[in-house]
């Protein structure tokens, strides 16, 4: 199923949220944004880890995603049967909270899209009923309502699209954890979505989204290329620059 064909099956308030990728900036705001998203495995925190230690964004809040943290997945007993629709307004309220918080940083990176925690794995939750129908238009209007306010109180975004084969996402995963716990269907659901993002961002914010294939090039050599283009891109010099993968 194409890109196209996939988001007639999406509800408007969905496409509201590919829509709203094309709202203005706010014209007086200073805010840098730096925004790395990807699916599971693809290295987003340690991206956002050297990216937050260059000088150009010194003094920039940074939120890191901490799955261990979710008291919904992390106090379970591993028989227990998960709460979804709580666990997914757990991850989401951390990212209203750190919003909230940070609200008068300078810049700002983001370890995920806070989009994606909706129109990615809550939706892949609410196809396989893990969650009702109410509880998912509930979070995707917490969702529309945060980008409303990164947006508007934000001068500079940019997307830093992290991506790999299936198999080598999967990999990194069990090294990562130690065993082979992230369910298969899921990464199959998060790639099909993650897709439709990062297009749809790139076709939208053509000098502002950046992609890599994590699975040619390094993290060192990612961070590297990124602090090349990035503070470029900061100062609003238009370019046609889109890295090789």
């Amino acid at each position: 199923m194409t890109s196209a064909e996939m988001r007639t099956e999406w509800s408007e308030l969905e496409r509201k949220l590919f829509v709203e990728m094309r709202e203005p900036l706010s014209a007086k705001a200073s805010r840098k944004v730096c925004i790395v998203l990807g699916p599971p495995g693809a290295g987003k925190s340690s991206v956002v880890s050297a990216l937050s230690s260059e000088d150009w964004l010194s003094g920039s809040a940074r939120y890191l995603e901490r799955p261990e943290s979710n008291p919904y997945l992390r106090l379970l007993p591993t028989d227990a049967e998960i709460n979804f629709s709580n666990s997914q307004s757990w991850f989401f309220r951390q990212y209203e909270e750190f919003w909230e918080k940070n609200q008068r940083a300078h810049s700002i990176i983001f370890d995920q899209d806070p989009r994606a925690v909706v129109l990615v794995y809550s939706r892949h939750f609410l196809k396989s009923g893990a969650i009702s129908a109410p509880e998912y238009e509930a979070q995707l209007a917490r969702c529309v309502a945060l980008w409303k306010r990164i947006s508007q109180t934000s001068g500079w975004v940019n997307f830093v699209c992290l991506w790999a084969p299936r198999n080598i996402l999967l990999e990194r995963i069990e090294r990562r954890q130690g065993q082979a716990v992230f369910e298969e269907s899921l990464m199959d659901s998060a790639l099909s979505t993650f897709r439709i993002l990062f297009d749809s961002i790139h076709a939208r914010n053509p000098t502002n989204a950046f992609e890599y294939d994590v699975s040619q090039m390094s993290i060192e050599e990612i961070v590297t290329d990124l602090k090349m283009v990035l503070p470029k891109n900061r100062l609003g010099k238009a370019h046609d620059y889109r890295p090789k993968s």
